[in-house]
């Protein structure tokens, strides 16, 4: 795999409307085939996933649990991903962003791995394709867009690109999301 990474221009409409924005880009005929949305704003986690050129929201499929919206106000970061690229955007003062967008090109000259890291919290139902899961004592939810079985966890995937400096010591160069899966705890996986 090798690397394209490109500055995004953040505009003014995304600052009027960040969902507008999104379901454009989607339909837009250069972008890469995104899958999921994770947002980090001030008062929460928004999860999110495509059906068509329409983003659907953890936010509406529980609305009272999970009362956050995707506002530039409260946009902390945003990352698009799937199996092509991941588009990432973050604040850099308030209502001032910066984006990037990191697509994988199809040769070989750089190694890479994957890795699933398992999502914080424990299933407590599903609606709409999003599960919610809730952590700890205080009770700390997030929905992502995937429907659970009984005894399997939410996991995101994590591509890691590696690059060699002079002296050939490797270190990752990049790192990216892919995908949400189901994890089976307790059991053994590979992830290539």
């Amino acid at each position: 795999m090798s690397l394209q990474i490109t500055t995004v221009e953040v505009d003014d409409a995304f600052k009027q409307n960040v969902q507008t924005w999104l379901e454009n880009l989607k339909r837009s005929v250069s972008a890469p085939d995104y899958g999921f949305l994770l947002a980090h704003m001030d008062d929460g986690v928004l999860w999110g996933r495509f059906k068509g050129n329409d983003l659907l929201l953890s936010a509406q499929a529980f609305p009272n649990q999970l009362p956050v919206k995707l506002e530039a106000e409260t946009l902390q970061t945003l990352r698009l991903f799937g199996d092509d690229g991941e588009l990432l955007i973050w604040r850099t003062a308030p209502m001032h962003f910066a984006g990037r967008l990191l697509l994988d090109a199809a040769n070989d000259d750089i190694e890479q791995f994957s890795e699933r890291q398992l999502l914080w919290g424990e299933h407590t139902s599903e609606k709409n394709g999003f599960t919610l899961l809730v952590e700890g004592e205080q009770g700390f939810l997030h929905a992502p867009p995937i429907v659970l079985q009984s005894g399997q966890r939410a996991c995101i995937v994590v591509r890691n690109f590696i690059d060699y400096d002079d002296d050939n010591q490797a270190a990752i160069a990049a790192s990216r999301l892919v995908g949400i899966e189901p994890y089976v705890t307790g059991g053994t996986q590979n992830v290539t």
